[in-house]
């Protein structure tokens, strides 16, 4: 089984990684499982650039860092009686249900940006 992030050039979840963040007091990004729905991974597999090998469902991991901030589940909200929401931190990140992984930092620029498509001449 994976322990650290599937895409390429990234370092999350490696043991390296861990005891440095451990040393800094640096909080580790959350690892999360690549989907068993076979629409989603075909998604994930389409989003992350790895050609080397492929993607597998349950086994595979994409740390946090690389689904945008509205595809995270950081906080447990309650809303009150009096309609007021109150927002408690989760211990462990979740991913909402059909997020996919689009942030890619550590790539290099051609890795990492979205192809245009040219019309062709006339």
């Amino acid at each position: 089984m994976s322990r650290n992030c599937f895409v390429p050039l990234c370092k999350e979840g490696y043991p390296s990684t861990r005891s440095t963040n451990k040393v800094l007091g640096i909080r580790n990004k959350t690892l999360f499982k690549a989907p068993k729905d076979p629409k989603v991974l075909a998604q994930w597999v389409k989003a992350i650039p790895r050609s080397d090998r492929d993607l597998r469902s349950g086994i595979d991991r994409v740390c946090e860092k690389h689904f945008a901030e509205t595809s995270l589940i950081k906080y447990f909200e309650n809303v009150m009686a009096d309609g007021s929401i109150q927002k408690i931190e989760r211990d462990r990140i979740c991913l909402k249900e059909n997020a996919v992984p689009s942030l890619f930092p550590d790539l290099p620029h051609y890795l990492s940006s979205i192809k245009k498509i040219r019309k062709p001449q006339v």
